[in-house]
């Protein structure tokens, strides 16, 4: 479990970023690390190195390993010096979505830069000591982790997690709130088909319509938030009516109004603790 004084003993070569799960910290989680390790045999090899055959339990499952050591000279011209040559490194993949915040491997926080590849959105692949990893989904206000939750991985056998992210209520909300908010400003346009809007007259002449004003009689509800492409719909069609003045046949001008009903279909980003509306359809 002692994983900083094991990167001294074998360099990892790694960049430091991609070394944050072979530090202390992530060995902490209860039955993370190897237990009963000893060395079952060593063979030499004509390269003058060795290979060093090791058992050691994760889980309660015994594990048969192996590593090498090459001569590294010696001291007082009789004992030889041995560096480890191969480290006894695994590989652990975490598929997630590209919305994803963060995740947390037995409770180290890690990011795109602390894997060797892949990206949110895709795999993610991690280096690590022999183990078991705990793999959760940093959770935001916005966001949080879908699905069953937080898995384990061992090193002795399925190495790959797979965690997906849903909308929380409070960004349903942020959105509502944004969507209630753009519609207002909406309503207050005297145009017939005010730009950037789900809602506008069906007039087949433009010109012969003037002095238009909005008023929201429903707002729709949002019902849908895809955190894959960062869309919403809303469940429910909203109602707007206009008033306008029509210019009749003789030139003369008479009002009249039209009731509009509609849904929304748009587009939001989050950027920190504010959630805007770029497209609304």
């Amino acid at each position: 479990g002692d994983y900083e004084e094991a990167n001294n003993i074998a360099d990892p070569q790694l960049d430091q970023d991609q070394r944050l799960l072979l530090t202390n910290k992530a060995a902490q989680t209860e039955n993370a690390t190897i237990t009963n390790a000893r060395v079952t045999g060593i063979t030499d090899s004509a390269d003058g190195s060795k290979l060093v055959n090791v058992t050691y339990t994760i889980g309660g499952e015994p594990v048969n390993d192996t590593f090498t050591m090459a001569p590294s000279g010696s001291r007082f011209l009789i004992f030889r010096d041995w560096t480890v040559t191969t480290p006894l490194l695994k590989e652990i993949t975490v598929s997630t979505d590209a919305a994803t915040p963060g995740l947390t491997i037995n409770g180290v926080e890690v990011g795109e830069e602390n894997a060797v590849s892949g990206s949110f959105g895709s795999d993610l692949v991690f280096k690590v000591y022999p183990g078991t990893y705990r793999i959760a989904v940093t959770e935001t206000d916005f966001i949080t982790e879908s699905g069953d939750g937080p898995t384990t991985v061992s090193t002795n056998g399925s190495t790959h997690a797979y965690t997906s992210v849903e909308a929380a209520d409070a960004l349903v909300q942020a959105i509502q709130d944004e969507l209630d908010a753009q519609l207002q400003a909406c309503a207050a346009s005297t145009e017939g088909e005010p730009e950037g809007c789900p809602f506008y007259f069906w007039g087949a002449d433009l010109d012969s319509y003037r002095n238009f004003a909005w008023t929201l009689t429903d707002i729709p509800t949002v019902d849908y938030v895809s955190l894959y492409d960062n869309s919403f719909t809303t469940d429910s069609y909203g109602e707007a009516t206009v008033t306008f003045e029509r210019q009749k046949y003789d030139d003369s001008w008479e009002p009249d109004d039209y009731d509009c009903s509609f849904y929304v279909y748009g587009s939001f980003e989050i950027d920190g603790d504010t959630v805007t509306i770029t497209e609304m359809n």
